[in-house]
């Protein structure tokens, strides 16, 4: 005779059926393949009630980080901050967008674009639907630019290797105002702990005089 051991609610539920002759089988883990394909099977209809069902994202004032790289390796940084408020996906699209933009009115006509997004890059290769009415416009918009250029490919990275440009886009989201149309940021390279001495051509050491020269001058603006 064998007692099962009470080692939480399941468990607990197991026991109480058993008097009603039902025999309690706990679901199995859903693979992740197995899932995508009964979906791609059982499509969700436009009548459907889930249909109607959307997730209320909220919609919030974005930035969109650009890095240019020319042939010679040297690289051009754009920061956008965006006017009108969106989610996810449609900051992507604007990324896109304005990156096609851009490079457009820069005389660039072969263009090889890297993006962190698998559902917008699918979706301008179309390899994926759009389910969105809002992306459509969107959509429409990155083709019509793409098609004004004599050659373009797009590839997927990986979300850590695009942190530059997240970056810029964390930064125009923060640093916009709108009564400045554009903001120049200078990124300078400093040690607080440089060194206070510099070695002359005789090996003497001499103190480095830049903040010595300004406090003398101050003091002669003072004298005139």
């Amino acid at each position: 005779m064998t007692r099962p051991i009470l080692t939480g609610r399941l468990a607990r539920w197991a026991v109480a059926l058993m008097e009603f002759d039902i025999t309690y089988a706990p679901q199995k883990a859903i693979k992740g393949q197995a899932l995508a394909d009964f979906l791609a099977a059982h499509p969700i209809t436009d009548d459907s009630p889930l249909a109607s069902i959307k997730p209320n994202l909220p919609k919030r004032q974005g930035g969109v980080g650009l890095a240019f790289v020319t042939p010679e390796k040297g690289i051009l940084r754009y920061a956008l901050s965006l006017t009108e408020p969106c989610i996810n996906n449609e900051a992507e699209y604007e990324a896109l967008i304005a990156g096609l933009d851009m490079a457009i009115n820069m005389g660039i006509d072969r263009l090889k674009v890297f993006g962190d997004s698998q559902l917008i890059l699918s979706q301008i290769e179309g390899r994926f639907q759009i389910r969105k009415l809002e992306l459509v416009k969107y959509h429409e918009k990155a083709l019509k630019l793409m098609a004004k250029l004599t050659s373009i490919t797009l590839e997927k990275v990986p979300r850590s290797l695009n942190g530059k440009t997240d970056a810029l886009a964390r930064l125009a989201n923060e640093l916009s105002d709108p009564d400045q149309e554009e903001i120049q940021i200078l990124v300078h390279r400093r040690s607080s702990l440089s060194p206070c001495f510099q070695e002359t051509e005789g090996g003497e050491e001499e103190e480095e005089t830049t903040f010595v020269d300004i406090i003398s001058l101050e003091k002669e603006l003072e004298e005139e």
